[in-house]
């Protein structure tokens, strides 16, 4: 997802069928308009007794897949979402400004796989999307910083979930206990 305009907070272009090693990108393009990535995961093969104990969400990249130097934009923040951000379980331009369940809802660490740890704010919007009706639960991947003025193109990319090899797709790994 591309904003629509430097610092408008409001979701501008998106595509949901690139597949390559930069197709979900957060950071900021050379016109400072901030990228967000939107990953969707479904809940329903989770037994409906499962209490997560933790969460991370997984992702590959290629070595070149930054561009920039996106580290200047802080830290990765997760906003999660019971459903979907825009109400439509479809990727729309809504979802990049769309209000969140759980905003700062985990720490990222950047790498070739970089690993998402929910914290517990993101383990109960786990939770309550697994007891929801939907049983999905989206994700939305940005840097803390939307743009560093500096006309350069700043991101990271990552492979998404329509890449056609399926170790490189978006994980959400949950360790999870059963209820009596």
């Amino acid at each position: 997802m591309l904003e629509s305009g430097e610092e408008t907070s409001v979701g501008g272009q998106k595509s949901n069928t690139a597949t390559g090693s930069q197709a979900l990108r957060f950071g900021d393009d050379i016109s400072d308009k901030q990228y967000k990535g939107i990953l969707s995961f479904d809940l329903s093969n989770l037994a409906l007794t499962a209490k997560a104990r933790a969460a991370t969400i997984q992702l590959t990249r290629e070595n070149t897949s930054i561009v920039g130097s996106p580290s200047n934009l802080g830290a990765i923040t997760v906003d999660l979402k019971q459903g979907s951000f825009s109400g439509n379980a479809a990727l729309e331009i809504q979802d990049f400004q769309a209000a969140a369940t759980a905003s700062n809802a985990g720490s990222f660490t950047e790498g070739k796989a970089a690993l998402g740890a929910l914290n517990t704010t993101g383990l109960q919007a786990l939770s309550d999307a697994h007891q929801a009706a939907s049983k999905k639960l989206q994700v939305r991947l940005q840097y803390s910083t939307g743009d560093n003025d500096n006309a350069k193109a700043d991101f990271t990319g990552y492979y998404s979930g329509s890449t056609s090899t399926v170790s490189r797709r978006p994980k959400l790994v949950i360790e999870y206990t059963l209820a009596d």
